[in-house]
């Protein structure tokens, strides 16, 4: 819905509306904006199917004017989509990245052989890959305090959702006068799905510096991340 992007982002029911026209009035696809992101999804699929583990790929490259109306159809071709989520600003455009959920593994993989670098516009190719079911964030270079695990789970709780486990590490082999002199500490924060991790991930680094200083890092935790944190100063 290009067009509307010149006065003001479209509305919910607009691109429902919109999306009518390009798939048919009777999907029982529906339209419901949460917390930042847009879904579609069928509520008697909801009560009925779960898809299976491996059955959502993740949609990157999105223009940020680009909505359902446009983004359902081709995802649509490949095989019946479970739900899509689009990440939304409180502006009213997207925040370039969607999930889409099929109800199989085997679908989801000829999305992305299919739509991989496949052109939404003209001169405008998405992406699409497998929905890693990674986590965790790694969260480093935080300043040691007493109440720094506290400050952290009712800090997390506030700004993102889904927060499993949070648990502070010291950072590994140091002598006194470091540990005196930077005595950081590092996070692995555990959120319930992939998708509530993602989301948290980028909430949190364009606030962490106003938070915690330049010096902390927010990414996906993984062992080689973690292990660097741990021995970075050993050598």
């Amino acid at each position: 819905m290009m067009s509307s992007m010149s006065v003001r982002p479209p509305s919910t029911e607009e691109v429902r509306a919109a999306l009518e026209k390009r798939i048919g009035p009777n999907t029982g696809y529906v339209l419901s904006q949460v917390h930042g992101q847009r879904k579609l999804f069928n509520p008697l699929w909801k009560e009925e199917f779960q898809p299976r583990e491996g059955s959502e790929v993740f949609v990157g490259r999105l223009p940020r004017d680009l909505y359902e109306d446009e983004l359902a159809p081709p995802f649509l071709e490949v095989g019946p989509i479970y739900e899509i989520r689009l990440m939304m600003n409180f502006s009213g455009t997207n925040r370039g990245f969607a999930f889409v959920s099929y109800f199989n593994p085997e679908t989801a993989q000829r999305a992305v052989e299919r739509l991989n670098n496949f052109q939404i516009r003209k001169g405008q190719l998405i992406g699409v890959l497998p929905s890693v079911n990674n986590r965790r964030l790694f969260i480093g270079g935080l300043m040691a305090s007493a109440g720094l695990e506290n400050f952290l789970r009712s800090w997390l709780h506030q700004v993102t959702e889904g927060v499993q486990t949070i648990k502070v590490f010291p950072p590994g082999r140091r002598t006194h006068l470091e540990e005196a002199y930077v005595p950081y500490r590092y996070a692995v924060v555990t959120y319930t799905s992939h998708r509530q991790a993602a989301m948290a991930r980028r909430s949190l680094i364009p606030i962490k510096n106003e938070v915690f200083g330049p010096q902390v890092v927010i990414d996906w935790a993984d062992p080689n991340r973690m292990e660097a944190s741990r021995g970075h100063q050993n050598a």
